[in-house]
């Protein structure tokens, strides 16, 4: 699919699907039709609009990649299970979020603060984000949380009751909230010092620190 009339073409169609990968022409996504459930469009660094709605049908948005992309529409779909902006370095916050979602990625990305998320996300990834500086109140249905090489971060909200696999490594954390006796998984590394004083988790199974696994 090389240019717009083609793309046209294919919405035309009515796919469940909107696939596009390294598309330099594309700097903006035309209206998408109800029948698409899955937006992937990857690569596309050029790809600076994505409108300033989407239908409420679309369950998964991949924007992996778009590097000039600097906003999100002001209410995503409502049906929306898992939002993917990984390396949307130019993305600094993200919109309302729809009650529904389930899994969030934001690796690489640029985002400064994460707040309002929803109950009933259960896995939000923030690896390698730069310029976070602050995430809000996290959800009780949080079963997965990673937070890899976020240096600007020195700390962390609340973790959730129910919480099993917790990565935080070569954070710039300053301290370290209560863990709950619900984690399974946890990496520290890089962080170790944090968990001075601590008591550890209940239900801990396997916990990388000091550049090794450590088994209970």
């Amino acid at each position: 699919m090389e240019t717009y009339q083609a793309l046209a073409h294919h919405l035309a169609m009515q796919p469940d699907t909107l696939s596009l990968y390294q598309q330099g022409w594309l700097t903006r996504l035309p209206p998408i039709p109800t029948s698409v459930k899955t937006l992937a469009v990857r690569s596309c660094g050029n790809l600076y609009d994505i409108g300033v709605s989407l239908p409420d049908g679309i369950e998964i948005i991949n924007l992996y990649g778009a590097v000039a992309l600097t906003k999100l529409p002001k209410r995503l779909p409502k049906g929306l299970k898992r939002l993917m902006l990984n390396y949307c370095t130019a993305l600094k916050g993200l919109p309302e979020l729809p009650s529904g979602i389930e899994k969030i990625d934001l690796d690489d990305a640029g985002v400064v603060e994460v707040d309002g998320l929803p109950e009933g996300l259960k896995e939000l990834s923030l690896n390698r984000c730069v310029n976070l500086r602050r995430i809000g109140r996290l959800p009780s249905t949080l079963t997965t949380l990673c937070i890899r090489e976020c240096k600007q971060l020195e700390q962390l909200p609340e973790l959730p009751p129910g919480l099993e696999t917790l990565f935080i490594t070569n954070a710039g954390l300053k301290a370290l909230p209560d863990l709950p006796d619900s984690v399974k998984l946890l990496d520290i590394s890089g962080v170790e010092h944090l968990l001075a004083g601590k008591k550890a988790p209940a239900s801990l199974q396997s916990m990388i620190a000091f550049g090794g696994w450590l088994h209970r």
